[in-house]
């Protein structure tokens, strides 16, 4: 999904496709930031949802947060693209603002989703722990 979205510049396919930038970043955004909130819990660094009196919130909560900040950090790498190498690579007040907020609704709905398949997978292994016991 990175991948076609840094091509999509290469193409200039957001340049001639209207509003080819907003789904771009709305899945992008969301996808990254689920990935990076698994990997962080897998590996400890947040707790996993499930343990939490709020699961969902949590979930939520995390997911938009990341996704927030890996867009600030992709808009600064656009920037840097355009003034250090090239200024074809369009950058904007209203497209920076305007591709954070999709990301960020893109990492809503994938926290939605990461903690609704976290509540299943929680209780799967619930019933199989009961049904090995």
């Amino acid at each position: 999904m990175v991948l076609l979205a840094v091509w999509r510049s290469v193409l200039q396919i957001c340049t001639s496709i209207r509003r080819w930038d907003l789904p771009m970043h709305f899945l992008t955004n969301g996808l990254c930031a689920a990935l990076c909130y698994l990997l962080s819990v897998r590996l400890g660094v947040l707790a996993d949802a499930v343990t939490l009196p709020r699961l969902m919130l949590s979930a939520v909560v995390m997911t938009t947060s990341l996704s927030l900040a890996l867009g600030v950090l992709w808009e600064i790498f656009e920037w840097f693209g355009h003034t250090f190498i090239d200024e074809e690579i369009f950058v904007g007040y209203v497209d920076t603002i305007g591709d954070v907020v999709w990301g960020g609704a893109g990492a809503l709905l994938a926290g939605f989703s990461v903690s609704f398949l976290n509540t299943r997978t929680a209780a799967v292994n619930r019933l199989a722990e009961d049904i090995l016991e």
